[in-house]
């Protein structure tokens, strides 16, 4: 799963379920490789989250 976010100020670590996700480039988040990408021109960040059932926790930090 992918999560989408609009975030106005770069971030430099996200935490998904409490462990470092990884930084990838773009194409990475979205072909499955997982981690974290932030998209400066359009304030994105995308975040591959671990396919399964219940919620999951995302936290961005400066």
């Amino acid at each position: 799963m992918i999560l989408r976010a609009r975030i106005e100020s770069p971030v430099k670590e996200v935490l998904v379920d409490g462990k470092a996700a990884l930084l990838a480039t773009r194409n990475g988040v979205l072909d499955g490789s997982g981690g974290w990408y932030f998209d400066a021109p359009d304030h994105a960040l995308w975040v591959r989250v671990p396919a399964g059932a219940g919620p999951h926790t995302v936290v961005a930090g400066p």
